[in-house]
C-alpha cells in the first residue's frame, strides 16, 4: 500500500502526473482518509497502542472502593485489533522495501513527502517537519543533512524572513518522490480495501457493549 498517498495535500497542482490517479483511486475507495491517518503512524513503527499510551495520566484513580469494575476486550475484539495491525504492518513492510528499492531509507522518502506535501498553512521548516514526523528536532536534522547530501532536498533562506531557512525538494528528489508515490498508490489501490475494512472492524467496537470484569479489594 501507499503510504505517501498521505495527504489530500499532496495537492493536484503539486503533483500534476498523479491527480488522475488519487482522484480515480478516492473515488472507488471513499473511506481513504482512515487510511491515510493509518498511514501517519511515525518511522518508529509506533502502533496504535504505542501513540495511546503518552496520553496516559501518570497516576491513576485509586481503587479505594470495595468493588472495580474493568472494562475487558472480548477475545474477539483482540482478533480484530490483531488483524488492523498486521494490515497495517503489511502496508509499512512494503512501504520500506520500495523505498529501499529505491536507494532510499524509509524515513528519506516520508521526508520528501512530508517537505513536498507540506500543508498551505505551514512552512517546510525543520521544526515543521519535526512535528509532522514525530521526531526530536536533533533526529530530524541529521535526516535532512543526510537527504541533502544525496541532492535530493535542498535549503534555501526565507523571502519574508532570512533569519528562517526553508527546505525545498530539488528535481531529482521530485522525480524520485512521484516514482514511490506512484508505486504507494497502486498499492493503496489492491491493498487499501482490506485494510480499511480492518479499521471499519475495530472502530465498531465502540458500538459494542463492553465486558466488564468485576474484582473484589483483597481484605
Amino acid at each position: 500500500m501507499r503510504e505517501g498517498v498521505g495527504d489530500a495535500e499532496l495537492q493536484s497542482s503539486r503533483h500534476p502526473l498523479l491527480d488522475a490517479r488519487l482522484q480515480g483511486i478516492i473515488c472507488r475507495v471513499p473511506d481513504i482518509a482512515l487510511l491515510l491517518i493509518a498511514s501517519r503512524i511515525s518511522q518508529y513503527d509506533l502502533s496504535c497502542y504505542d501513540i495511546n499510551m503518552q496520553s496516559i495520566p501518570e497516576q491513576l484513580p485509586s481503587k479505594s472502593r470495595q468493588a472495580v469494575e474493568q472494562p475487558v476486550l472480548s477475545h474477539r475484539q483482540v482478533q480484530r485489533l490483531a488483524e488492523f495491525r498486521f494490515q497495517l504492518r503489511r502496508f509499512l513492510h512494503f512501504s520500506h522495501i520500495v523505498a529501499e528499492g529505491a536507494g532510499l531509507r524509509p524515513q528519506q522518502y516520508q521526508l520528501l513527502q512530508c517537505v513536498y506535501g507540506m500543508p498551505d498553512e505551514l512552512d517546510p521548516t525543520i521544526a515543521n517537519v519535526a512535528a509532522r514526523m514525530l521526531l526530536k528536532h536533533n533526529s530530524a536534522v541529521e535526516l535532512v543533512d543526510r537527504t541533502v547530501e544525496q541532492g535530493l532536498l535542498r535549503r534555501v533562506p526565507d523571502p519574508t524572513d532570512h533569519r528562517r531557512i526553508l527546505l525545498r525538494v530539488t528535481s531529482q528528489g521530485e522525480h524520485l518522490l512521484n516514482s514511490l508515490a506512484a508505486y504507494h498508490l497502486q498499492e493503496l489501490e489492491e491493498a487499501g480495501p482490506e485494510l480499511l475494512r480492518a479499521l471499519r472492524r475495530v472502530l465498531l467496537m465502540k458500538t459494542e457493549p463492553p465486558v466488564v470484569h468485576r474484582t473484589r479489594k483483597r481484605a
